[in-house]
């Protein structure tokens, strides 16, 4: 196909090309040879394919003044968009470029300006005869390609965000002509499923499916099977209402056999579980070995027998510990295939294909033995990779056609703060990397936040004055959910370590040793949230062993004493996922997420108690924070919207308002923590993707299997 940086849209799309394609090129040529600078800059190949889809180029007399007009508007022509708006002929470009070195010299041009660009036009009068020569000698060459690479946009006016949120995902048809996949509706944050022929430049909205994630293909390509709204659904490829299949409140993919069975994880917690695509009773497959660290089984794929099956096990640690087991539909049995750090997939002829240290690679699946052959070879040397879910950006088909998401194995993010007017501000911190869970000091002067790479996961602490950082954790085990006390002297936070997460706290200047605050007492996992303002009290997210082995997600809230025998209260106790207990600034009330509704929902206790609760957000919630004096409740909705709501206390009792935007921003999901508020409450610290993971087309490679070396 050529060098990125010079071909023409309609190659990049894979339409048809022609001469007008080399004029493209050409042009590119031109406008190098003009100014010395490049027409299309990028820090990547997909970075680039999106320059020349979307941006036009600078004027050359913009960069170099003394080009002539004629020039100028030449260049522009080669290089428009449409092929239809080029010169139809090089033969008509090289008379236009004859014509302008007869010109005679404008009275405003120095003397010795022609000869530095004439010179260079007369090359390329001659390199025109050089394309000639060198088209001659490519159409005498018989061999067909072997594989043809080609992108895919994402629709007008959307994005694909793969790597920003929870719920996306790609899915190819099993005959290779068609792709399913997640993106926003035009315009808007909110997120949908869309189905795209590959020999189409568009997609189809498919309406109903907003909130999708993840979708799959049914074995006969009919159906799209995706999740949303706490349930697992299907759709017919060629349109129409969705149809529900099963519950599956925070799904981790999907497969779909011949046989009409459907292999899925209904949560991040969960093992494997099985469904007729008809409807009906999930029952357990596959079983989580919660004693061994087993966190997860997660992202099925059928192998062609419709019987074994390739999933992704998340252990204790990070990334480094996940592994691609085969099972098998009736046994208990697996076998690990190989360690990496996210999902795989089976793709023809007979290959698995897996990413580890951001390349795409293929190895021999031998279908009998269920055993890999031979060495890993490389596909694609960067694949991107959503860290948080541990969902490899690609699919390929039986056909042996591929697609996958050009990028690298974490996510970048940006901390930009916000006002209420919706303007973006500077960024709080330069560098982008993985943040989750930014906690700001009670004074505002300093930010504590979980970064992750793919090895660790550890709290840093940034004074926002001075812009300099410094390390509070040390790689001891997955650090997270930074929380300050009230004289922003302490951070407290989870740490995990031997399959376990417990509470720990540190000085907040680095200083000392770390002191364990609870842990212990057939506890998995707890993490804290927030410390009332006279500092006796730590609320927390708890799950004991017992619950732990029926699901990891289900956390009950407490509130544990920072005095005394540090016995923890009870505050929240149900089968519900229950997150984000935040203390009131009087510390009276405990904010909370709940999803007792089947979906997230803002609710307010008092605190301690006894009484009831009241519902804050009407539409779903999640992350609620507290203005400085507590008469605000804010909390993100599932369209990166910061919503809030006034609060009155009337005696004992509180009158809350109706939840209104205060700010529509791209933020990242709940569980990473999406903003923060200033203590003045007048701006927001938005959590953000980062420049380089937004608006990133699809590669797409037929064939892709020739390119392995023999």
């Amino acid at each position: 196909m050529g060098t990125v940086q010079y071909m023409s849209p309609e190659q990049i799309q894979g339409q048809e090309a022609d001469a007008r394609s080399d004029i493209f090129a050409f042009g590119v040529m031109l406008f190098e040879m003009a100014t010395g600078k490049r027409a299309f800059e990028g820090k990547s190949q997909a970075s680039i394919v999106g320059q020349i889809l979307a941006v036009d180029p600078p004027a050359v007399s913009s960069l170099r003044p003394e080009i002539p007009p004629a020039l100028d508007r030449l260049i522009r022509i080669c290089l428009e968009k449409d092929p239809d708006e080029r010169f139809q002929s090089i033969h008509d470009l090289k008379l236009e470029l004859q014509d302008i070195l007869e010109t005679p010299i404008s009275a405003t041009q120095a003397p010795g300006t022609r000869t530095r660009w004439s010179s260079w036009v007369a090359v390329a009068v001659l390199g025109i005869a050089a394309i000639g020569l060198a088209w001659a000698y490519v159409r005498t060459l018989s061999a067909p390609r072997t594989s043809v690479h080609a992108y895919i946009l994402p629709p007008a006016n959307s994005e694909f965000n793969f790597l920003a949120n929870w719920s996306g995902g790609i899915a190819i048809s099993p005959d290779g002509e068609r792709i399913a996949f997640v993106a926003n509706k035009p315009d808007s944050n909110e997120e949908m499923l869309w189905i795209q022929a590959l020999d189409s430049a568009t997609a189809n909205r498919m309406p109903g499916t907003e909130g999708a994630g993840f979708p799959f293909w049914s074995y006969d390509g009919r159906y799209v099977g995706f999740f949303a709204g706490g349930r697992m659904q299907k759709i017919s490829a060629l349109g129409g209402p969705p149809q529900t299949i099963c519950e599956a409140k925070d799904a981790r993919g999907g497969a779909w056999n011949q046989g009409d069975t459907i292999l899925f994880t209904p949560t991040p917690g969960d093992g494997l579980f099985r469904v007729s695509a008809a409807g009906g009773t999930a029952t357990p497959v596959t079983e989580l070995d919660t004693k061994g660290g087993e966190l997860s089984h997660r992202w099925p794929v059928f192998l062609p027998d419709g019987k074994h099956f390739l999933f992704w096990l998340q252990g204790a640690k990070v990334a480094a510990d996940g592994a691609i087991y085969v099972g098998s539909l009736d046994s208990k049995e697996r076998r690990l295939l190989v360690a990496t750090e996210s999902s795989g997939a089976y793709a023809e002829p007979g290959y698995l294909l897996f990413v580890r240290d951001g390349a795409l690679l293929a190895q021999r699946l031998n279908l009998s033995s269920l055993q890999l052959e031979g060495d890993a070879q490389p596909v694609a040397a960067h694949v991107g990779v959503n860290t948080t879910v541990f969902r490899s950006i690609f699919a390929a088909s039986a056909t042996g056609r591929l697609v996958y998401l050009e990028g690298g194995t974490s996510i970048g993010h940006r901390l930009l703060w916000y006002g209420r007017d919706g303007r973006p501000g500077p960024a709080v911190v330069q560098e982008e990397e993985q943040y989750r869970n930014p906690a700001l000091a009670p004074d505002g002067k300093r930010l504590a936040v979980s970064v992750v790479t793919s090895s660790s996961q550890d709290i840093w602490i940034f004074d926002l004055a001075r812009q300099t950082r410094s390390r509070l954790t040390f790689g001891q085990g997955r650090s997270l959910h930074p929380t300050w006390s009230p004289d922003g002297l302490w951070i407290y936070y989870s740490a995990f370590r031997s399959g376990r997460t417990y509470i720990y706290r540190r000085a907040s200047d680095g200083t000392g040793e770390e002191e364990t605050i609870l842990a212990g007492g057939g506890m998995r996992l707890a993490m804290p949230n927030s410390i009332r303002d006279d500092g006796k009290y730590l609320a927390y997210e708890q799950i004991m062993d017992s619950a732990f082995e029926k699901s990891a997600r289900n956390y009950d809230l407490y509130a544990l004493p920072l005095f005394g025998d540090r016995k923890p209260i009870p505050q929240i106790l149900s089968p519900f996922l229950k997150v984000w207990p935040e203390f009131s600034p009087d510390g009276k009330w405990l904010a909370y997420a709940s999803e007792e509704t089947g979906r997230l929902e803002i609710y307010v206790k008092p605190f301690p108690g006894p009484g009831g609760k009241y519902q804050v957000s009407t539409g779903g919630g999640d992350n609620p924070k507290w203005s400085r004096d507590g008469r605000e409740l804010f909390f993100s909705s599932d369209v990166g919207e910061v919503m809030a709501v006034d609060v009155r206390e009337s005696g004992a009792a509180l009158q809350l308002g109706t939840p209104r935007q205060v700010l529509k921003a791209p933020m990242v999901g709940g569980p990473e923590g999406p903003f923060v508020v200033s203590p003045d409450g007048k701006r927001f610290l938005v959590n953000q993707m980062g420049s380089d993971t937004v608006r990133l087309p699809l590669t797409l490679v037929t064939n892709w299997a020739a390119e392995l070396k023999k």
